[in-house]
């Protein structure tokens, strides 16, 4: 879990990773999981991208 969130402070910075930690905080169960869902996130980058998806 430490090296986890080094890595997530590393990657965003200390301020959006408080923000994107205290909203995480703030979600239900059932909320919380289907945000991290892999399956979900996949389609997210999969069409974020120009000319995939």
């Amino acid at each position: 879990m430490r090296a986890l969130t080094r890595r997530g402070r590393a990657a965003l910075g200390e301020d959006a990773f408080a923000a994107a930690y205290g909203t995480g905080w703030e979600l239900g169960g059932k909320t919380a999981v289907a945000e991290v869902d892999p399956d979900r996130l996949r389609r997210e980058v999969g069409t974020a991208r120009p000319g995939h998806g």
